[in-house]
């Protein structure tokens, strides 16, 4: 949990999982944003980074599978109220970080083998 035990001076609770993607599987677009209870309804903790690390070697483009960044400005700059997406495409050993809530969708795997990943959250205290 060294990676990021802090966030905006605040503590972070990490949870992690692995996700393989076959053929056609996707995820719509999303942003991420999740308030969880720990132990009790009392004890509620936030999505506050979301984290990304790429594990299939070998990955293109072609093959499908692209972390969809809906926030992604146009270069020169996007007419106010329009996004443009960026598409990212996995790299082995790569990670990708951003703050959450961000709105992003991953785009339907075309490849014939699978897609692999560990992702998820650091969570911090309270409703955000």
């Amino acid at each position: 949990w060294r990676m990021l035990k802090v966030h905006g001076g605040e503590p972070t609770l990490p949870i992690f999982s692995a996700g393989r993607y076959g053929a056609s599987d996707f995820i719509g677009r999303h942003d991420d944003r999740a308030h969880v209870p720990f132990f009790n309804d009392g004890n509620v903790y936030s999505r506050t980074v979301a984290a990304i690390w790429y594990l299939t070697r070998d990955w293109s483009a072609e093959e499908g599978g692209s972390l969809l960044d809906l926030e992604a400005k146009a270069k020169g700059g996007a007419s106010p109220g329009e996004e443009e997406e960026a598409s990212l495409v996995p790299v082995y050993n790569s990670m990708v970080v951003f703050e959450v809530p961000h709105m992003h969708a991953v785009s339907a795997v075309s490849a014939a083998r699978y897609r692999y990943s560990i992702f998820g959250w650091w969570h911090q205290k309270g409703k955000r």
